[in-house]
């Protein structure tokens, strides 16, 4: 199934609903740590909870950088699925008083510290993996 089908059936399509379900639990969460490759343009977002979002993410003020003071410790207060691929995310400051875009362009992929993951290929064609289990931590590591 494609994210254009996904997006004309808004929530409907199992996959893409299944995506959101995904993506919906990076709410709250708080950006610990942001990195940077120049070169191929890509840039790793790390969350409070483990989630890893790899993509090439853009935000007002212009490029991301390495420890990005605009995201490092912002809060993820929104998430949206886009049919043509992009991801975005609103992020706000630690009090909620400014807020701000965050848009991760396709291809991109999120991967949950269970072994969830959601992708989003160039083509706009969407993929979902199962909870498998936690990857590189134990559960109890993951409850504290």
């Amino acid at each position: 199934m494609t994210a254009e089908s996904v997006g004309d059936q808004h929530t409907a399509g199992m996959l893409g609903e299944h995506a959101r379900l995904i993506l919906g639990s990076l709410r709250g969460q708080w950006a610990e740590s942001c990195d940077t490759d120049e070169s191929q343009g890509i840039t790793r977002l790390v969350t409070s909870r483990g989630w890893v979002l790899c993509g090439s993410v853009t935000v007002p003020g212009g490029p991301v950088t390495t420890d990005d003071a605009r995201l490092s410790g912002a809060v993820i207060a929104g998430c949206a699925l886009s049919p043509a691929g992009p991801l975005t995310l609103t992020i706000a400051d630690e009090g909620g008083s400014r807020s701000s875009e965050l848009v991760v362009q396709a291809p991109w992929a999120a991967e949950g510290p269970r072994g969830e993951a959601v992708a989003m290929r160039s083509d706009a064609r969407l993929g979902v993996r199962e909870e498998s289990g936690p990857r590189f931590a134990t559960d109890n590591a993951l409850a504290t």
